[in-house]
């Protein structure tokens, strides 16, 4: 279960470059890397934990699109893809990810807002 900083650092080299020159990541792949950073994977995982906080810090930027996309169909247009874990957790993967990399949410703050400032009652978060 103990994992040297070289083997983390090797994980992190490996996989970085994967995400960055990707064409399209998939909302699927998204769900396998934040899934992490929500509990209860967060306490029972701790090693998982810190290499996805890590990834999401070095590799943000090309989760963005993909990001906005799932709170966009989850949120926005509420039809949340049922098959992602983490769609039960949207709550806490909002908190986690400011917490992790506040920039990963700018795309999506327009819309949270647009929602949070709805006159319906159901329709705010």
């Amino acid at each position: 279960d103990q994992h040297s900083v070289k083997v983390k650092n090797f994980f992190l080299d490996v996989l970085s470059p994967l995400i960055t020159e990707a064409d399209n990541l998939s909302v699927e792949l998204l769900d396998l890397i934040l899934i992490n950073i929500v509990e209860p994977n967060k306490s029972t995982n701790k090693h998982a934990h810190e290499l996805t906080e890590q990834l999401l810090l070095k590799t943000g930027d090309a989760f963005e699109a993909t990001i906005k996309l799932f709170f966009n169909q989850s949120l926005v247009m509420d039809k949340p893809n049922t098959k992602l874990v983490i769609t039960s957790k949207i709550y806490d993967i909002i908190y986690e990810l400011n917490q992790i990399n506040g920039d990963l949410l700018i795309s999506v703050l327009p819309q949270l807002e647009n929602k949070l400032l709805s006159t319906e009652d159901s329709e705010r978060l």
